[in-house]
């Protein structure tokens, strides 16, 4: 049975984009404390930078995805469909989830990795109902969480 704190969260992240009380007082805050990557930008760069700032804050199964998740962003970059990534920010929130978050035209999506071994996916639309949330399991396909993320 979930807890009532994760039942809350959850309710939350679904809300539609910038109804959520997270949501607007994250967009509407100039202190988040997040990164962006370019096109021009290396990601082992942005690893190292993960590494400096958040690295006694995560644990290593955060890290290790988060290695895992950066390693297929460079692999489509490099290899695969340079253009498709596009740029995305990233931050260590209060709660010690580690966010990797892009903004669109479209809404917002997220891969959220929690410090209690749970990671999800979650889009929330600028128009209702138009919501997404995932958790993912042990077997994580990097890539396809990739494109997925980079897809709206």
């Amino acid at each position: 049975m979930e807890s009532l704190e994760t039942l809350k969260r959850n309710m939350e992240i679904m809300m539609p984009y910038g109804s959520g009380s997270f949501y607007s007082a994250f967009f509407e805050s100039s202190n988040t404390d997040s990164q962006s990557l370019s096109n021009n930008n290396e990601i082992s760069n942005l690893l190292i930078d993960i590494n400096n700032r958040y690295g006694m804050s995560l644990t290593a199964f955060q890290m290790d995805h988060i290695f895992q998740i950066f390693m297929t962003f460079s692999n489509i970059q490099d290899e695969i469909e340079p253009d498709r990534l596009t740029s995305f920010e990233y931050f260590l929130n209060e709660d010690d989830e580690f966010l990797i978050y892009r903004k669109s035209g479209l809404g917002l999506t997220n891969i959220i990795i929690h410090d209690e071994e749970c990671i999800a996916f979650s889009f929330i639309g600028k128009n209702p109902g138009e919501r997404e949330l995932i958790f993912l399991d042990d077997d994580i396909f990097y890539e396809k969480l990739a494109y997925k993320f980079f897809a709206k």
